[in-house]
């Protein structure tokens, strides 16, 4: 685009010189005189029109070579776009599935843990289970012992 933006500029810059050429041209056979001024005007109409034609085809290149590289962007961004949305719709996953593996983590913690206390709870509902069995049994003797003790006098 660059390139084609200073060869037009390139053109122009010939094309002004050229038609200061022939405007002395013209002025040097109009002070001859004929028709040779006639040929030199006609000649030089054709010039400018072959000039405009090549100007605007090279613009138009230029124009069409901008506008391509102005879709290959346009087509760049969309790709990117849909990368980013593919990027963090897998982020996205990835973050509930770690969300979900964590909440079971600490519900399978929280569980063993209640069982723990439930474990220490029994064991010692069990001690004092037995302590009271014993001081029943103890007792019941000492009872008996005195019962019997008591039936022998």
């Amino acid at each position: 685009v660059g390139k084609a933006a200073a060869t037009l500029e390139s053109v122009k810059g010939e094309f002004k010189k050229r038609v200061d050429e022939f405007n002395a041209a013209v002025k040097k056979m109009e002070a001859q005189g004929g028709s040779q001024v006639e040929d030199i005007r006609k000649k030089h109409k054709k010039e400018m029109a072959d000039h405009v034609t090549e100007s605007n085809a090279k613009y138009n290149e230029m124009l069409k070579e901008r506008m391509n590289e102005e879709d290959k962007l346009h087509d760049e961004i969309e790709r990117l776009k849909k990368e980013l949305a593919a990027a963090s719709a897998k982020a996205m996953k990835d973050a509930e599935s770690e969300i979900a593996k964590r909440v079971k983590n600490a519900k399978v913690e929280a569980e063993e843990a209640k069982i723990a206390e439930l474990e220490k709870l029994r064991k010692k509902h069990d001690m004092l289970n037995m302590s009271l069995e014993e001081d029943s049994k103890r007792k019941t003797k000492s009872i008996q012992e005195e019962l019997d003790a008591a039936r022998a006098k």
